[in-house]
């Protein structure tokens, strides 16, 4: 039945949030330090534009 399908459909999203959350966790450990050093590098540059 459609209504079935439905419901395990909506089962599996819950399922891969659940893991798209778990992974986005582990990918924003993980790329931590690469996310400062870049935003360190912007930050630094824009001062010498201004001079």
């Amino acid at each position: 039945t459609p209504v079935g399908k439905t419901a395990e459909r909506s089962f599996k999203d819950e399922e891969f949030i659940k893991d798209f959350d778990e992974i986005g966790k582990k990918v924003a450990e993980a790329t931590k330090d690469l996310w400062e050093t870049e935003y360190q590098k912007i930050k630094t540059k824009e001062p010498s534009k201004t001079q």
